[in-house]
């Protein structure tokens, strides 16, 4: 299918195809195919692409990336097989950056009309929760993020609790939750209690962030929770390469690492 809104969005920037490849470091034909829609584009062309015409990559996915074996997107929907059972990892350099990707998710998940959840200290939620109020209506706000602390959550995947209550998030289709900074050792409990959670059993799909500041997760918690969560995020990558533009796009473009497959036993 053609992506009109990509016609459109290059024709608002005023340039040909052949400008947009050109700066996006990419052949003019493969740009074309990607505007018919014959093609998709890797989650690095797609970066570029964006970069150039002032969107977010993300916008792709709503139709599909190239997702060959060494590439893997960061999803704002979710993915086939992500689930709670293989989850993300998110070791954020600084708080600034922490943010951002904050900001990004929240963004996401209402314009696709996904139930968000945010779990952490009163501290933090207040703050995202002054920041989303800025952002988006009061019924956006009911409608699509719900905000709890992380007693309250641990109660409610015990079964102490029932549902997400007092807010109008759908009850079905898929849960993004992001999890707020927390003790590691907290990971692998929170992972296997989603499995028998029937609080939950609602979503299709359960889309897990743990996020984490690097600094201070120890060599021997990064260990562990590598062990429990097959996806790794972090903000720049671990491999420099040129055609990630990070300084000359207005995107913050974090890189996703899917682990191998591990012997637990």
């Amino acid at each position: 299918m053609k992506r009109e809104w990509l016609v459109e969005r290059r024709l608002n920037k005023y340039l040909t195809q052949e400008e947009v490849a050109k700066r996006a470091l990419i052949d003019r034909t493969c740009y074309s195919q990607i505007e018919t829609g014959k093609r998709n584009p890797s989650i690095h062309i797609a970066i570029n692409i964006a970069g150039v015409l002032d969107f977010d990559p993300l916008d792709f996915s709503e139709q599909s990336f190239d997702r060959s074996p060494e590439q893997t997107p960061f999803p704002s929907s979710v993915p086939p097989g992500m689930t709670t059972e293989t989850g993300i990892l998110y070791l954020y350099e600084g708080r600034e950056v922490d943010s951002k990707q904050i900001d990004s998710f929240i963004k996401n998940g209402v314009r696709k009309k996904h139930a968000s959840v945010f779990v952490g200290n009163p501290q933090q939620l207040a703050f995202i929760y002054e920041k989303a109020k800025k952002i988006f209506s009061a019924t956006q706000m009911n409608d699509y993020l719900h905000f709890i602390t992380r007693s309250e959550f641990n109660k409610l995947i015990a079964g102490e609790e029932r549902g997400l209550k007092g807010d109008g998030l759908p009850q079905k289709g898929t849960l993004r939750i992001w999890m707020l900074e927390n003790d590691g050792s907290e990971g692998d409990s929170i992972k296997d209690n989603f499995k028998n959670t029937v609080h939950f059993r609602g979503y299709e799909n359960i889309f897990l962030i743990m996020a984490y500041e690097a600094s201070k997760v120890s060599a021997a918690d990064y260990i562990h929770l590598m062990k429990t969560y097959r996806y790794l995020m972090i903000d720049t990558e671990i491999i420099p390469s040129p055609l990630f533009q990070s300084n000359e796009t207005p995107h913050l473009l974090p890189s996703l690492f899917r682990q191998k497959e591990r012997d637990h036993g």
